[in-house]
């Protein structure tokens, strides 16, 4: 099994979407997935994959139930996952084969887990321990976490069940610093905890030719940016894992749907399951 926690620097960098497509198209190459929405302020992927009436349902126990400890590993695995392989309600037609693509969402956390806690901690690391060996021994191939952003949350803790960490950004100036300024926090945090997951970059939304020139002259005049040989520059300090293992491009159906687009778009994110795929079975 191999657990991915997609991370991002700044909101808005494509990292939910980028999970649910990067989940279905593992999926579909004949893998079993399980995803979890790992963001608790702020959760979305039920949305993406329109599963709604499951999270709105005050009796659902997704993922911050989880993280406190209320979920055992026969209920977590036998109750809360959602197969999306079936449940879903989109205005694609797709399916998948039933168990091939499962969800742990989460709904809208109003009370925030006190990470300062030592007993909050030890039991949200107690439970994503469990979660991991579970999903381990009932045959999954993949987990795919999407964390939140920043890191002043839960990425550290979901980190510690990763083997890979993607680290997501838009090529903007704030995208590009930000992510370049929290990369070295966060990299002297794997240390600090003495874990082993390997990590990478991926640039999402990234415009097109066409779409560079238009605004090349406002860029210029307003000197509001700059281009992406500086971008690439930056976290090219980081080495050859700082600069994107993969680029997806501008996307009209992600940009005003947010939904999953890998079916009738393969091409949109499928160079980044490749290289999941990859780095999977180069482990």
């Amino acid at each position: 099994m191999f657990a991915i926690v997609n991370w991002s620097y700044k909101g808005g960098a494509g990292r939910s979407c980028a999970s649910a497509n990067m989940a279905a198209h593992l999926a579909e190459r004949g893998n079993r997935v399980l995803l979890i929405d790992g963001d608790l302020g702020a959760p979305g992927l039920h949305y993406i994959f329109g599963v709604e009436r499951f999270v709105d349902d005050p009796s659902y126990l997704g993922t911050h139930h989880l993280l406190r400890g209320q979920l055992d590993e026969e209920t977590l695995f036998d109750e809360c996952l959602i197969d999306l392989g079936t449940e879903h309600q989109d205005h694609l037609e797709w399916s998948l084969p039933e168990g091939r693509l499962m969800l742990l969402a989460s709904s809208y956390a109003k009370e925030q887990l006190s990470l300062d806690d030592p007993d909050v901690m030890k039991r949200g690391t107690q439970s994503l321990e469990r979660l991991a060996s579970g999903a381990r021994a009932r045959g999954f191939d993949y987990v795919i976490i999407d964390s939140t952003s920043g890191l002043q949350n839960y990425g550290g803790w979901y980190m510690g069940i990763s083997d890979l960490v993607l680290v997501y950004f838009r090529w903007t100036l704030q995208h590009v610093e930000g992510t370049y300024e929290c990369l070295n926090d966060l990299l002297d945090a794997r240390e600090d905890a003495q874990q082993g997951w390997d990590w990478a970059t991926v640039a999402t939304s990234v415009p097109d030719i066409e779409e560079l020139a238009k605004v090349k002259n406002i860029v210029e005049r307003l000197q509001l940016g700059k281009d992406r040989k500086y971008y690439a520059s930056k976290l090219g300090l980081f080495g050859a894992q700082g600069l994107p293992l993969s680029e997806i491009d501008e996307c009209v159906q992600l940009k005003f749907a947010e939904r999953i687009v890998t079916f009738s778009h393969p091409e949109v994110y499928g160079a980044l399951a490749d290289e999941v795929e990859r780095l999977a079975t180069s482990e």
